[in-house]
Order: structure tokens, then sequence, then C-alpha cells
């Protein structure tokens, strides 16, 4: 199909997998970009490649890609496009659900994905949160998630003393944005709903254990991130989608429910 449609440029933006450069290269393009990243042998296939640097951001690594080939921006700056039919069921959705969609709302994210529980703040704690925002900010609390993280959604849910409810497994991608693009602040682990909190511009609180915010954390001006006060030495273990077995403490265990409290006064004022 890549000869067919005679590409000239094929970009390649995976991390770490060797069929991909291979791809590039069978696409029949004259002009092959990717990472060169440290121990994986995939530079040979390309005709252009970049280090993916450990303790650099994502996005400047990806932009670092291109750089080679003469495309630069002094442009940070990260969009979603807004979906009019999405805004019209999330304001239906929360308006079913209770909450008034231009009365302000917390939006929470405790999942993460299925092969990476050990990025989960612990449910007890969103909860507890949960409660905090109700209570000190006066604002309900929305979950999001996939599908399977609806029971975990739900007990967060009942542990919150204040209005709070699940749109877990009940919102599409498109809908997720919006709402999260309405919210006044989003509080995740580090996982997919927290750049897309960043990228809508809504305050949003990132919480960190085994992974790096140097390289992943939320990206804007209105975010913070929270990791463990006394983190273990060789924190942030997680890398390229592997992880070393850790007899150490639980490192995102460490993080209280304080810390991420006060992460949250910042971005919206202590009242």
């Amino acid at each position: 199909a890549g000869r067919a449609c005679r590409p000239q440029l094929a970009v390649d933006l995976d991390l770490y997998y060797k069929v991909t450069p291979i791809l590039a290269f069978l696409s029949g393009a004259t002009v092959r970009a990717g990472f060169d990243t440290e121990g994986k042998d995939r530079a040979a296939l390309f005709t252009h490649s970049a280090p993916r640097q450990p303790d650099r951001h994502e996005l400047e690594c990806f932009l670092g890609v291109l750089r080679p080939l003469g495309i630069t921006t002094d442009d940070r700056s990260l969009e979603l496009w807004r979906d009019p039919e999405a805004v019209r069921t999330v304001r239906q959705k929360l308006l079913e659900k209770g909450i008034d969609p231009d009365g302000g709302y917390a939006v929470i994210a405790p999942g993460s994905s299925r092969n990476w529980p050990v990025k989960r703040w612990a449910a007890a704690r969103f909860a507890e949160l949960g409660t905090r925002l109700s209570q000190r900010h006066g604002l309900p609390v929305v979950l999001i998630g996939a599908g399977f993280e609806a029971q975990l959604a739900e007990q967060i849910c009942g542990g919150i003393d204040g209005t709070a409810t699940s749109l877990a497994g009940g919102s599409s991608i498109r809908e997720t944005i919006e709402l999260l693009r309405s919210a006044s602040i989003a509080v995740s682990n580090d996982s997919g709903p927290m750049h897309l909190a960043a990228a809508v511009g809504v305050p949003v609180v990132g919480i960190f254990g085994p992974t790096n915010p140097a390289k992943w954390r939320p990206w804007g001006e209105r975010t913070r991130v929270v990791t463990a006060v006394d983190g273990c030495p060789r924190q942030p273990c997680y890398y390229l989608s592997s992880m070393p077995q850790c007899d150490a403490a639980d490192c995102i265990g460490r993080i209280s429910v304080e810390q991420v409290s006060a992460a949250v006064d910042e971005l919206l004022g202590s009242n």
C-alpha cells in the first residue's frame, strides 16, 4: 500500500520497535526520519535520525525528529478542535446527572492503561481528594475513564462526600475532550486524559509514580506535577514501555492527599 501511494517522505515516531523503520523503508520514501533510540539499532534504515533523550520532554523529542529535515517551529502550543455535537451531548449528560455544565466542576481520571496499574493512585485517596474538591472549592466531581475502569470510578464516587458522578465508559473520546475543556480543573494519573486536559488548556494536576515527569509531564503553564517527596533513588524506573521488578516501597503510594490537594489549591486558589 505504501508503494502504491508513492510517498516521498516517511516520518517514524515510534520509539523502540524495529519493524517501523522497515515499513518506512519498504514504503519507497526517499527521505525517512525517525528516532535513533539508544540500544535499539533503529537508525540504519533512516536517511535522517535524531536521538531519543530519556530526560527530554516527548514533545521536544518529536520535534527533534523533524529538525534534521529542516522543519522547525517556535510554537509549542497545543490545540484540540472543538466538536459542536460533542459539546451538546456532554452538556446533556451532565444535566442528566444533576450537574450544571456552566457552574464549574472538577474532573478526576483515576485509571491508566490496562498494562500499567502501577501508575494508579489509590482509589480511597482519589475519593478523599474528591471530597476536598467538593467541600473546599464547591465543585461537583465527574469521574472519567474507559469502560474497564467504570467499576473503579463508581467505587470512588461512592466514597466522595459531595456531589459526584461517573461518565467512565459512558463518553466517547470527543465527548471526553469537551468535558475536560469546560472543567474548572482536572486531576489525573500519568495517562492519556492528563494530556488531553493539558491540550485543551484546563488546569491539570498530574500524579506520577514510576514514570518520568521530565519526559511526560502535562504540557503548559497551568499544570502541576506531584511525586513522592521521599521518592525512590531509582525513580523514575519506567522507560521504553518496560519497568524492572521493584522490591522497594510503592512510589505512587507515598504520594499523600495533602500533596495533591496543595497542587489543586495552587491552581484554583485556596478558599
